[in-house]
């Protein structure tokens, strides 16, 4: 899914949350961490904005991509800031949730999903998808749904007042 897709719905799952806002953030991070410094490099170097090639992503960013989207790391890093932080750790799942939603909408021809990284290599991952998250038809239903949760969360606020 694109960037704004996990933020959204990491809004529409924890909304209700008095730590939403770090539930998006954590929902974001993933893509930040895995693309936002291509993206910057690609600015510096003037490549023409657009998809990704990916046989000319570099090395380093393909390690981003394996760190910020594995459910190994994760399951990690979340363990560890539960046993330290007890409750204040719980926006954490929204990352864990963004790879999970990753993971069936990532065609292994385009930007698969490295959810088993470093056990497996980037190139070696190939769920099973007959679609990507990019196709037309799949951007069209996924924001449709997107944007009927977000209507009824307006509505329930609205009637709360």
């Amino acid at each position: 899914m694109d960037i704004l897709a996990h933020g959204l719905w990491s809004y529409i799952i924890f909304h209700t949350k008095r730590y939403w806002k770090w539930a998006v953030f954590w929902g974001l991070f993933p893509d930040l961490l895995g693309w936002g410094p291509y993206f910057v490099y690609r600015i510096i170097e003037g490549t023409p904005m657009g998809p990704p090639l990916p046989a000319l992503i570099p090395h380093w960013s393909w390690i981003l991509y394996g760190i910020s989207h594995s459910l190994i790391v994760f399951f990690i890093l979340f363990g560890a800031s539960y046993y330290f932080l007890k409750n204040k750790a719980w926006p954490l799942l929204a990352w864990g949730i963004e790879i999970l939603m990753d993971i069936p909408f990532h065609r292994p021809d385009y930007l698969p999903t490295p959810y088993l990284w470093p056990v497996l290599p980037v190139e070696s991952y190939a769920f099973p998808s007959a679609f990507g998250w990019h196709s037309l038809w799949f951007m069209v239903v996924n924001y449709s749904i997107i944007v009927f949760f977000l209507l009824i969360i307006a509505v329930k606020r609205y009637k709360k007042k």
